[in-house]
């Protein structure tokens, strides 16, 4: 067993603090959770138990134990909810063509991050797929960012052959709400109607249909690939998102 959490240890000490280390990926709540859960492993692995003493040689220290117990239960309940409607969210497919949302994510100066080429790609597939649909392609510049992630998404597809005439721009958003409350702006604006498919990473995907569906847009997903170096991170800070998301609505 403690082999096992040594392992388990070592692997998540790779998958959350190497991104930041080696590909100046930002500190979040995510990669600092995945962090704590790789201590807390390898803390076992090196001890053989997960609680200090004093939380087994006394009443009030059983009693301190159990709550992190039920806690820990509770935390890892929700955590399995939430990845069920993660997976369901990403399988609601369009079965005809629809204007296309492209969320933004993370530009490093003028380039894009892998996460934000993944969303371009599968815009390209989808735009190809349906000749008829147009996009808007969304996202401000934030802090570090030369250009905004939708002119960024805006390079990525024309230069894999998109033509520029299908493409709408909306530049002003910085988070989520903001992407899908623009976007429905200009699909108002030019008389798109009121369904879209979200292009966005897979996990991401229920929690933005949520917001579409609070802006009036009738939602549907196309999700993009996100690498297995990112996907760790990623995971555990939309878990915090989509708990967050639940409390508001």
């Amino acid at each position: 067993m403690r082999i096992f959490f040594g392992i388990a240890a070592a692997m998540g000490l790779f998958f959350f603090v190497g991104p930041v280390v080696l590909a100046g990926a930002s500190i979040h709540i995510g990669n600092l959770t995945g962090l704590i859960l790789s201590l807390t492993a390898l803390f076992y692995a090196v001890r053989g138990r997960l609680f200090p003493h004093f939380m087994t040689a006394s009443g009030a220290g059983r009693g301190v134990r159990t709550v992190i117990v039920v806690t820990a239960c509770l935390i890892l309940v929700t955590a399995a909810a939430e990845t069920v409607f993660m997976i369901r969210g990403a399988q609601n497919k369009p079965d005809h063509a629809v204007t296309a949302i492209v969320l933004g994510c993370r530009v490093k100066g003028n380039r894009p991050t892998l996460e934000l080429i993944r969303r371009a790609e599968a815009a390209k597939i989808y735009l190809e797929n349906n000749p008829d649909a147009v996009c808007i392609v969304s996202g401000g510049a934030g802090d570090g960012e030369e250009i905004s992630e939708a002119e960024c998404l805006f390079q990525l597809l024309t230069e894999s052959g998109i033509s520029a005439e299908r493409i709408l721009l909306e530049d002003r958003s910085t988070t989520t709400e903001e992407n899908l409350a623009f976007s429905k702006q200009i699909m108002e604006e030019r008389e798109l109607g009121t369904e879209a498919v979200l292009i966005t990473s897979g996990y991401h995907c229920y929690r933005a249909g949520i917001l579409a569906g609070r802006q009036g847009i009738t939602a549907y997903s196309c999700p993009a690939f996100t690498s297995v170096f990112y996907f760790p991170t990623a995971y555990l800070r939309e878990l915090y998102a989509i708990l967050y998301t639940w409390i508001r609505g």
